[in-house]
């Protein structure tokens, strides 16, 4: 199974929004989709509810949980609960609980979207270990483009730590890209290019 995870420490750049569209987009494509809300803003969870199955995120962090996939739909929703925000205090192992999780799961699923919270606690790199495969979007302003140094630090971090050499990093994905600002053309495109 695919594991994507949407990733950025920054707030507001579109993780969401790109996690729910891949997810539906895989799952028209008649994938086998799992989304794991673990932002406790719970919106990519209230964008799907139609497709909530039984195991909340939270629980994913815990070990021996199983996840059972709808049979109706070609997507499998694990939403956000308030209990997320907890996970962030709690014991180092339940950063590996998330990989195991999915790893006996693998076999009812094609692939698995991962919506992260802007912050940087146990539940983003629990994300980060399980995954086969990180994306990032990011704004084309100042801030975003600083904070993607630190980023890079912690996918290669977690990388080196827990052995998962073996997640590719797909790239950053621009997003609410203003095709009319020479800043961010120049951001986007390099000095002096043209889209």
């Amino acid at each position: 199974m695919k594991t994507i995870v949407i990733n950025n420490q920054k707030g507001g750049v579109g993780k969401t929004t790109l996690a729910v569209h891949l997810a539906l987009f895989m799952a028209e494509a008649n994938l086998r989709v799992l989304v794991i809300d673990v932002d406790a803003q719970s919106i990519a969870s209230d964008t799907l509810r139609h497709y909530a199955g039984s195991t909340l995120a939270a629980d994913l962090f815990k070990p021996g949980t199983r996840i059972v996939s709808r049979e109706d739909e070609g997507l499998t929703l694990a939403p956000a609960d308030s209990s997320l925000t907890d996970l962030d205090c709690s014991n180092a192992a339940a950063i590996t609980t998330l990989q195991e999780n999915l790893a006996s799961a693998s076999d009812q699923f094609d692939a698995c979207v991962i919506d992260t919270p802007p912050s940087l606690g146990l539940r983003s790199v629990g994300c980060l270990v399980a995954a086969s495969h990180v994306l990032a979007p990011i704004y084309l302003e100042d801030y975003s483009i600083k904070g993607v140094k630190g980023l890079m630090q912690t996918v290669i971090g977690v990388q080196r730590r827990y052995g998962r050499q073996d997640t590719k990093f797909l790239g950053l994905r621009p997003s609410n890209f203003n095709t009319k600002s020479p800043r961010q053309r120049t951001l986007c495109f390099g000095v002096g290019s043209q889209p």
